[in-house]
């Protein structure tokens, strides 16, 4: 008995893959931009100004000035000028003043007298600050300038003091109301012998200070 030849098992056939078609995306549609419209820019054209008419002045006529003929001033000639004392200078005498006169005495009314024995008295009287002062030449010794009114007991009898204000505050204080030059001149020295050795002459015409050549002058 021959063997029975042994049967080779046919192979299968292997499955054949087909590759899928590739799909080709489709491309898509550019997007169609449209070009903006041109907007025209409008212009307004400005308004005219017309300018303003400018207001025609108006001229008023001038009224007539009756011209005033006032009469002429007498002049009268002033004294030649003479250089201010400075301290304890004597004062400079005009050539006015030399001529041989009859002295006349000056009046004294209205005029305090000089005195060095009432040391009480401005303890119980105020000093007079800027008073009254009589017309015509005055003369007074000034003992100095204070920033308060001095006491009583600091002016060693002496009467009467008067008192001038000054706009920087200070008081001028003075002794004394004399009519010549020379009783004011005898009245310093004896203020300078009890302790105001400072003191000095001034002088006033019709209330207003002026230079003491001038008040000599003026005598």
């Amino acid at each position: 008995v021959e063997p029975e030849p042994a049967v080779e098992p046919e192979p299968e056939p292997e499955p054949v893959i087909e590759p899928e078609p590739a799909v080709e995306p489709e491309p898509e549609p550019e997007p169609v931009i449209e070009p903006e419209p041109e907007v025209e820019a409008v212009v307004e054209p400005e308004p005219a100004v017309e300018p303003e008419p400018e207001p025609e002045p108006v001229i008023e006529p001038e009224s007539e000035v009756e011209a005033v003929v006032e009469p002429e001033p007498v002049i009268e000639p002033e004294p030649e000028p003479t250089p201010q004392p400075v301290a304890e200078s004597e004062p400079i005498f005009s050539v006015a003043s030399r001529v041989a006169e009859e002295p006349k005495e000056p009046s004294t009314a209205g005029l305090r007298a000089f005195s060095t024995s009432k040391p009480n008295y401005y303890g119980t009287h105020d000093i007079e600050v800027d008073p009254t002062m009589v017309d015509g030449v005055v003369y007074r010794v000034q003992i100095g300038a204070f920033s308060k009114l001095p006491a009583g007991t600091k002016l060693k009898g002496l009467y009467p003091i008067t008192a001038m204000k000054l706009d920087i505050g200070l008081f001028r204080c003075s002794v004394g109301e004399f009519r010549t030059y020379k009783e004011a001149k005898e009245a310093q020295k004896v203020i300078r012998a009890i302790g105001f050795s400072d003191c000095f002459l001034i002088s006033f015409y019709n209330g207003k200070k002026i230079s003491v050549s001038k008040s000599v002058n003026l005598e």
